[in-house]
């Protein structure tokens, strides 16, 4: 399964390479021996992986944390990981074709690729042809043996995941174990718990205690069985059943007391005996209670109408009070109303004069206000003045700067015209070489499907041959179908005419004549007949014919599709140059559109900003003449001046208005305050302030005169009124006196009353108390109104009745804890038979664990032996110590051997070197042997497991792949790994693919197995993903 050719398409580095690997002697074969040199990160490694994808559909080296991996590359922007950025638009597309091998081809788009990344691949065989030299330099640098049996295991699919397995059945072996041990005295515990004179005669013994339960009126759920379930039911229900009878007790008992309390009676409860006497005694209490109560309700009267009469007295002050006023005020009105009627004038006088100041104010605001307007336009014509003038003086220089601007911006258009042409012609430019481009792609994918687009217009003359060539072999590949099909029907024919021969030979046997059974003829004697028979060739003739053909047929086929491989290689290499002719060629013009772009977008942005300042800045004189624009401004500034003119003789008139109304102001105000001096002269007189004093809130007006003498009429009704119902208050009094009232006697009638309903209220408490207790303590029926005499008949009855309950519910108490001596007994007996089932229980559990035991320590016992013949098959220790004794090996230890160890907790794998003076001394080569000779062991260990490499149809894999084999070697190791190398690929008919990025190391391979000798090829990598010949 040698490599011949290997195409490489937009994988890693890669964009689209083709590596051929055939031998320099003879191209129709495999090279036995290929060097590839390359400096570090040019692609060696990536060359590799892409193989390993390419026949596995996976890389083992990628696969490692790929999920993590992949997920920081996604983090940085990266949507693929394998797939070449460069050409986003074509698929992976890996090709491998092998010697005697049909071809292998894999093809990824970039959103497949994480799938298959993630997968567990294919045709995992390839990697035991690959050196994972760091592998096995961790393999034999570990110090600990446990770490190099899990680095073994977790390495092979064979083996990834036993050891998990081996630890999973050791802790089930150790936990079985335990339980074993723990059942067995559970077992033995068992035993000794069980008694052995415990028998069914308890069931009898508590069926008699449930017949006397039953014939006390007690009933239990006894159903013959003693089992756990039922015992706990049955001693609930017997708890239960104590429990309320002692409640039952409890109660009666409580009653008897309390009803033995009742007999001799306390402080709040009366006795039997007493309850006649008691009676009498409240109801004495009451009747004085009611008489007392009487007395009090008349008292209350008395006060009542007392209080009445001092209320008619209040009253009658009050109206005689109002009578006096009115008259007052009816006599003295005539003088009041002149005075009055002087105020009222004085206060209408001063409304008048505040009104024209208010007047005046306003008037004033106005004024200032368009003084202040006047001042603004004043200002402002002046500063317009001022500005104009201003621009006058500058006006000359911004006419110079407006033709600047102007010419700047014509300038500046034209340089924009001319950038249109070139920015155009370059894009066209590049449109077409994107064009050509994918023309030369769909002309390479038409060959390489066998398509073979002649339509396409490049390369016609090889396309046309190409695709006749292809229709050609086709054609003949049809012609060698019917002649294959032909030999085979001619081969089975040559079977049949065989079985014919052998059973005419038996038939003529019978017969014993000369003529031919079939055609007739007559052959004289039967041994010229038998002879005739058996020299027939017509078949095989016309088989050997058709085999000639068939192989001619074949050499021309492979003629012709040789030819179609050198015509399609050549063709391939010109259009892969043209396409990266191309791409530079497309870098370049996007270089130069860029470069345009830029420059128009910059020429654009000036035009607008001088198009814009023209606008702000230049409005106003763009296309006007300097001199009529001078005239303008000058007729403007002698407009202004007439304004500021015309302003200025309005504001001396507004200011002469506003002296006129603020002299007016102040003779107003002083007016006011003649006024109101006056006002506080009459408001101060004796008289005023008296007769306003009385006449209150009441407003004065002409009608007040009419409605006080009314007033006094409806007075004087009213106070005699008041005297007749003082009369009818006095005349009540005077009865209630005679009747014994007095309200002397009230204090002394009221502690009497008192006295006697805290008295009442003592007695019919106890009364109460002593009915609730007989009632609901003691649960005699009583009637709402009974007497003494009842309630005693009622006492006696209950009483009798009680004590007989307790004697009752004595009996029951005694025979339920006989019953729960009896449960117990039979709970000692179910649990006695509980034991014995868990004693057979556990017996038979122990029978089962320990076989389960047995079981996973037999299984442990294989896994080890299988384990321990993996490891022995797959260091081939003869191979091995042959390679290494051949490099350069150790001086005094040069064999080596693999020991698995199962007697610890987790397997250990033991390398060890064994002395050629002593074959017993042994030392581990980690800790004695140098860099060089570990890494010299390492690569003897993976060259005898890929010298025996098998397929999955147990075929020689024939290839082997070194990466970078000479770190930490020395000349003399170096120098006769070479030699080992070389007579691998020669002598033993191996292909060796092998990198360096060691120019030294190159170079000597070059000269030890030249390429002139052996056919070796000879590779680098001077540029990333781009194969020279070296």
């Amino acid at each position: 399964m040698k490599i011949k050719h290997v195409f490489i398409q937009a994988f890693r580095q890669f964009g689209r390479v083709p590596v051929n690997l055939t031998s320099t002697l003879d191209p129709n074969r495999a090279s036995n021996f290929v060097a590839i040199f390359a400096p570090n990160g040019f692609g060696k490694t990536s060359f590799f992986d892409a193989m390993e994808f390419c026949v596995t559909k996976s890389i083992q080296r990628v696969s490692v944390n790929f999920k993590e991996n992949f997920k920081v590359d996604q983090e940085q922007g990266s949507t693929t990981f394998i797939h070449n950025k460069d050409f986003p638009d074509l698929p992976i597309d890996i090709v491998m074709n092998f010697e005697g091998h049909d071809d292998i081809r894999t093809t990824c788009n970039p959103q497949d690729e994480c799938s298959m990344l993630k997968g567990n691949g294919d045709n995992l065989y390839f990697r035991n042809a690959v050196l994972s030299q760091d592998w096995f330099s961790e393999f034999l640098s570990t110090s600990s043996a446990e770490q190099r049996f899990k680095i073994f295991t977790d390495y092979f699919v064979e083996t990834k995941d036993l050891l998990d397995y081996y630890r999973r059945l050791s802790t089930a072996s150790t936990s079985f174990n335990r339980m074993v041990i723990k059942t067995n005295k559970e077992v033995k515990s068992l035993k000794k718990e069980i008694d052995g004179k415990l028998d069914a005669g308890v069931i009898l013994q508590i069926e008699d205690g449930v017949k006397k339960l039953a014939d006390n009126g007690i009933s239990v759920r006894w159903e013959g069985k003693l089992d756990a379930e039922t015992l706990t039911v049955l001693r609930m229900e017997s708890d239960n059943l104590i429990a309320e009878i002692k409640a039952q007790k409890e109660v009666i008992a409580d009653k008897i007391a309390n009803l033995n309390l009742v007999s001799v009676g306390n402080d709040q409860i009366i006795s039997i005996q007493e309850l006649e006497n008691y009676e009498k005694a409240i109801d004495e209490k009451k009747k004085q209670s009611t008489e007392c109560q009487n007395w009090l309700q008349k008292l209350n009267i008395y006060l009542q109408t007392e209080s009445q009469l001092e209320e008619e007295r209040k009253s009658l002050r009050l109206w005689q009070k109002e009578k006096e006023r009115l008259v007052y005020l009816s006599d003295n009105y005539e003088t009041f109303n002149k005075i009055h009627q002087g105020v009222v004038q004085l206060s209408r006088d001063k409304e008048l004069l505040l009104k024209k100041i208010a007047n005046n104010h306003i008037l004033l605001d106005d004024k200032y206000k368009r003084k202040k307007q006047q001042d603004g336009i004043l200002s402002d014509y002046q500063k317009e003045r001022d500005s104009i003038q201003n621009k006058i003086s500058k006006l000359h220089d911004r006419y110079i700067e407006l033709a600047s601007l102007l010419k700047m911006k014509g300038e500046t258009e034209m340089s924009l015209a001319s950038k249109e042409n070139p920015l155009l012609e370059t894009i066209n430019q590049r449109d077409a070489l994107v064009n050509q481009k994918e023309s030369l792609y769909r002309l390479r994918i038409s060959i390489e499907e066998g398509t073979v687009d002649c339509s396409i217009g490049i390369y016609t003359e090889e396309v046309k041959f190409i695709k006749e060539l292809n229709e050609k072999i086709h054609s003949e590949e049809e012609q060698l179908l019917l002649i294959e099909k032909r030999i085979t029907e001619k081969g089975a024919l040559e079977n049949e005419l065989q079985q014919l021969i052998i059973s005419s030979h038996k038939v003529l046997e019978h017969l014993k004549g000369s003529k031919c059974p079939l055609c007739g003829t007559d052959f004289e004697t039967q041994e010229k007949l038998l002879k005739n028979i058996s020299e027939n060739t017509v078949i095989s003739t016309a088989l050997e014919e058709d085999l000639q053909v068939k192989k001619v047929l074949a050499d021309k086929i492979n003629q012709h599709k040789n030819s179609m491989s050198e015509k399609r290689k050549e063709l391939f290499d010109k259009i892969d140059k043209e396409i990266s002719e191309i791409i530079e060629k497309i870098k370049a013009v996007d270089t130069s559109v860029k470069q345009l772009s830029d420059e128009k977008e910059q020429l654009k942005s000036t035009l607008s900003n001088i198009v814009s300042k023209l606008a702000q800045e230049y409005g106003d004189i763009k296309g006007a003449i300097e001199e009529d624009k001078q005239k303008e401004l000058k007729g403007l500034v002698e407009a202004t001046e007439t304004n500021i003119t015309t302003t200025q003789q309005v504001l001396s008139g507004l200011e002469k208005e506003i002296s006129q109304c603020l002299v007016d102001i102040t003779s107003h105000e002083d007016k006011i305050k003649e006024i109101d001096e006056k006002s506080i002269a009459l408001s101060e007189d004796d008289f005023y302030v008296e007769y306003t004093s009385r006449l209150g809130d009441e407003k004065f007006s002409d009608e007040c005169l009419d409605s006080w003498k009314n007033r006094l009429v409806s007075i004087d009704e009213e106070i005699v009124q008041i005297g007749q119902q003082q009369k009818s208050s006095q005349c009540k009094l005077d009865e209630l006196i005679k009747s014994g009232i007095r309200k002397e006697n009230a204090p002394s009638m009221k502690d009497k009353r008192n006295v006697l309903a805290e008295d009442l209220s003592e007695k019919l408490n106890v009364w109460n108390n002593t009915l609730s207790f007989l009632m609901n303590v003691c649960m005699i029926p009583i009637e709402g109104r009974a007497k003494s005499n009842e309630i005693k008949v009622a006492y006696e009855s209950v009483l009798e009745v009680t004590r007989k309950n307790q004697e009752k519910v004595d009996t029951k108490l005694t025979l339920l804890n006989k019953y729960e001596v009896l449960l117990t007994l039979g709970e000692k007996y179910s649990t006695n038979e509980v034991r014995k089932a868990e004693f057979r229980n556990k017996d038979e559990q122990l029978k089962e664990e320990t076989q389960k035991r047995d079981l996973i320590n037999d299984e442990r016992a294989r896994l080890q032996k299988y384990l321990e013949d993996f490891v022995k098959g797959f260091f081939q220790l003869d191979i091995i110590n042959k390679l290494y004794n051949t490099i350069d090996p150790h001086p005094e230890y040069k064999q080596i051997d693999f020991k698995c160890d199962f007697k610890n907790k987790d397997p250990r794998l033991n390398v060890v070197m064994y002395s050629v003076k002593d074959g017993h001394d042994t030392i581990v080569p980690n800790l004695y042997f140098s860099t060089a000779q570990i890494n010299i062991l390492s690569f003897c260990i993976f060259l005898a497991k890929a010298l025996y490499a098998k397929t999955d149809k147990n075929e020689d894999l024939g290839c082997i792949f070194i990466d970078d084999p000479i770190q930490a070697l020395d000349d003399i190791n170096v120098l006769s790994m070479i030699d080992l190398l070389r007579n691998v690929a020669y002598s033993l008919d191996k292909q060796i693919i092998l990198t360096t990025h060691d120019r030294n190391f190159f170079e000597l391979l070059k000269k030890k197995v030249p390429a002139e000798l052996f056919g070796s090829r000879f590779l680098e990598l001077k540029q990333r993903g781009v194969f020279s010949e070296g």
